[in-house]
């Protein structure tokens, strides 16, 4: 149910407030609605549009801070009420209940009407021009402003009247409006991501004193601008690119660029539209510039670029907390200026958990915990004496570190968690494998993923199979874990690119393992190919099925030297029923005994290989195919 009225006032809000469909909720927590507005200006006033709203709670995991929005209750007895707020023994006590999820609802900051009230400050615009620049930028800095991403850094008005100022200043010149607007349109994340990035651009920079401050703030507000000329299909993938995909993105590079030298008033802001994606170690793109090439406004931008890339919410996968987004850059000095980033996390008093710190008072200790959605104010243990510290809501208690003792203390991180998801899979514990499986690939490419983490598990487990430190029953366990894995991420992974080939997986009947055979279907998928899958072991079936697809290449996978003999004398008989279908065996997996190919036309030891090695196939039959039908002089010519 809702409820509609139409404000017209330029008071300043006098109650905590939800703008323009932000979840912002009201202070009384016992309330069952929740308010939101949409801003127009109209004649110099701000006319808002007012919906009431029923509430709803969240399932989050479980954290210091959450109010439980229900009853919680174990064997049908109470054992917590609704409206407690969730402390860190009350988590110790629900773990022990194997209760790791709650339904919550969560305490949220005064950011939000905060900037609502500034907005009313602000004098009405002089040009219909400047009107819809402001009205198009409050309307994104609501939607995306908030303590959870920003921490303290967005705490003075004079920021806030001195962005919306640059933003408006650019967004007057007619044909950059028009493109932003085509983004937009083309890939709202994209835009609402470049916004962003404006913002925390700007503070970062008016922060380290960055000469021609306005050009350089113009310059990363269009940073993305030539994402608005790749395919929409692409950019609103629900799932992570792959190889082909990601070529196809990283053009917007040299797309924006472009677009942007083209526009007299616009050639000084062009270079971090070309810049943004280059790394200090030189693995970056378009140009592969050297740490020593990248300007400081360029060294900024990547870290705000990536910030703000992992803490805002993708189609694919919710936003990465703040505290460990700066974590993932900290581990990475290689990539990124640890002086920038190292002033980045002092700008937004956000340290990631276990890192190093000095308080204001001088007093050394390791962060222990954040809250929720305020993680500036932060849980610390002092390294001395072990004491319990909390920063305090009005920061007469501050902390600062350096990005290089983070790294310090967080080297060994992907190890650890490989660790932990090889044990994970062993044990049959899914969600725990599945958590470790997101963290291992977050920003890798989905050839990746298959090769360096799905693919290097299953060996790692049959090798650990062969030494006997894991049991054959763990092997089976680990396979099914594996397959789950699959079965959760192959919507995400397979390509938008057709291959317009086809490729027919079969499942023999006697192999004991199905992640293997699973991989490859998905591996193709996601390289384009049209799949299909088949359980049987009927060399009759099998060609009908292959001739009524149309397909050409047939392919089955071999875990035991106990399944081999079946399947070879299978292949026989399929190549004499059609000697064309082109037969591969893909073998390696939880076996490494030497395997003879028979019939087959070919083994693979990868899915990579197998794919590599088709495309070079197709290549070669089309291009026969053009000589023999295109090239060739008809008779009597």
């Amino acid at each position: 149910m809702s409820k509609m009225s139409s404000l017209l006032f330029k008071m300043q809000f006098n109650r905590p407030v939800m703008l323009n469909k932000a979840p912002l909720m009201p202070r009384d927590e016992s309330t069952d609605f929740s308010l939101s507005f949409t801003i127009r200006r109209v004649n110099g006033y701000f006319l808002l549009q007012e919906e009431k709203t029923m509430k709803t709670a969240s399932i989050m995991p479980l954290a210091a801070g959450l109010i439980l929005a229900e009853d919680l209750y174990t064997n049908q007895t109470l054992i917590v009420k609704k409206g407690t707020v969730i402390d860190h023994d009350l988590i110790k006590k629900l773990k022990r209940w194997d209760i790791t999820e709650v339904p919550v609802l969560q305490p949220l900051g005064n950011l939000k009407p905060k900037l609502a009230s500034t907005i009313q400050t602000i004098p009405p615009a002089h040009t219909y021009s400047e009107q819809r620049s402001r009205e198009l930028y409050f309307q994104t800095i609501l939607k995306i402003a908030d303590e959870k991403r920003y921490g303290i850094a967005f705490n003075m008005e004079d920021s806030f009247y001195l962005l919306t100022s640059y933003f408006t200043n650019l967004m007057q010149t007619d044909v950059i409006m028009a493109k932003m607007l085509q983004l937009k349109s083309h890939d709202s994340f994209s835009f609402n991501h470049s916004v962003d990035v404006f913002i925390l651009f700007t503070l970062l920079a008016k922060r380290l004193n960055l000469s021609d401050l306005e050009v350089h703030s113009h310059a990363s507000l269009v940073h993305d601008i030539g994402k608005a000329e790749l395919p929409a299909v692409i950019l609103s993938k629900k799932g992570k690119l792959t190889k082909l995909e990601f070529e196809i993105v990283k053009a917007h590079t040299t797309l924006g660029y472009k677009f942007l030298t083209g526009i007299p008033s616009a050639g000084n802001i062009a270079d971090l539209a070309l810049a943004h994606h280059e790394r200090m170690d030189g693995s970056g793109y378009p140009y592969g510039l050297q740490a020593q090439e990248l300007s400081m406004a360029v060294r900024i931008l990547m870290v705000v670029d990536v910030y703000s890339a992992l803490t805002l919410e993708r189609m694919y996968r919710s936003p990465l907390p703040a505290e460990e987004a700066l974590g993932c850059l900290a581990r990475e000095p290689h990539l990124y200026d640890p002086y920038i980033l190292q002033e980045f996390m002092q700008m937004l008093h956000i340290y990631p958990l276990g890192s190093p710190v000095v308080l204001s008072d001088g007093r050394e200790a390791i962060v222990r915990g954040h809250t929720a959605n305020f993680p500036s104010l932060m849980r610390l243990s002092t390294r001395v004496s072990g004491e319990e510290v909390e920063i305090p809501s009005d920061f007469s208690l501050k902390i600062s570190c350096t990005a290089e003792d983070i790294l310090a203390e967080e080297s060994d991180w992907k190890k650890e968690l490989w660790a932990v998801f090889i044990s994970s899979l062993a044990e049959g514990r899914k969600r725990t494998a599945f958590e470790a499986f997101e963290k291992l690939a977050d920003g890798m490419r989905v050839e990746d993923i298959y090769r360096d983490i799905l693919y290097a598990a299953a060996m790692e487990l049959s090798s650990q199979f062969k030494m006997e430190t894991i049991s054959r029953t763990s092997l089976h366990i680990a396979d099914d874990c594996l397959c789950y894995i699959l079965d959760r991420k192959r919507e995400f992974y397979i390509s938008l690119i057709p291959a317009r080939h086809k490729m027919l997986i079969v499942f023999h009947e006697q192999e004991q393992y199905y992640f293997p055979s699973l991989l490859f279907q998905d591996y193709f998928s996601a390289n384009g190919w049209e799949t299909y899958k088949h359980f049987g072991a009927s060399a009759a079936l099998i060609t009908e099925l292959a001739e009524s697809r149309k397909i050409h290449y047939i392919c089955f996978t071999v875990t035991s030297t106990h399944s081999l003999g079946s399947i070879r004398l299978l292949t026989e008989e399929i190549k004499k029923l059609n000697p064309k279908l082109l037969i591969l065996i893909f073998k390696e997996f939880f076996t490494q005994d030497e395997i003879e190919k028979g019939k087959a036309d070919f083994i693979a030891k990868s899915p990579e290989s197998a794919v590599i090695k088709l495309s070079i196939m197709e290549r070669l039959e089309a291009g026969k195919h053009l000589f023999l039908n295109e090239l060739l002089p008809e008779k009597g010519e």
